[in-house]
């Protein structure tokens, strides 16, 4: 996969990516991205507003929090971008990954 520099994340759809002998299993839900090593080893994100409702209309209330067990050395692999409201989170590769799998719920492709 040389020259993939990223992918959306879907919910419901589970995403394994590769570098080498290092794999991180991915799934997504509608507002959180859980990444995960081992079952002993992940990260959840969760993105959350700071906007009242009467501010829903101003730009820039969204923040990233997340909630880690283990440790999960992602960064030098790939960044979380998750920029606006309405868009898909997307992993931005720092480095071409060695394999990319997708796995659907029964009854999807």
């Amino acid at each position: 996969m040389p020259d993939l520099r990223s992918i959306c994340l879907v919910p419901s759809v589970g995403t394994t990516v590769a570098f080498g002998d290092v794999c991180f299993e991915v799934t997504t839900a509608p507002e959180s991205v859980t990444i995960r090593t081992d079952a002993d080893n992940w990260v959840t994100i969760s993105r959350k507003s700071q906007q009242t409702t009467s501010e829903a209309s101003i730009a820039g209330g969204l923040v990233l929090i997340d909630e880690r067990h283990g440790r999960v050395d992602y960064a030098r692999h790939f960044v979380l971008a998750w920029d606006e409201e309405d868009a898909l989170p997307e992993l931005r590769f720092q480095h071409p990954p060695s394999q990319v799998i997708r796995s659907y719920p029964r009854g999807q492709c």
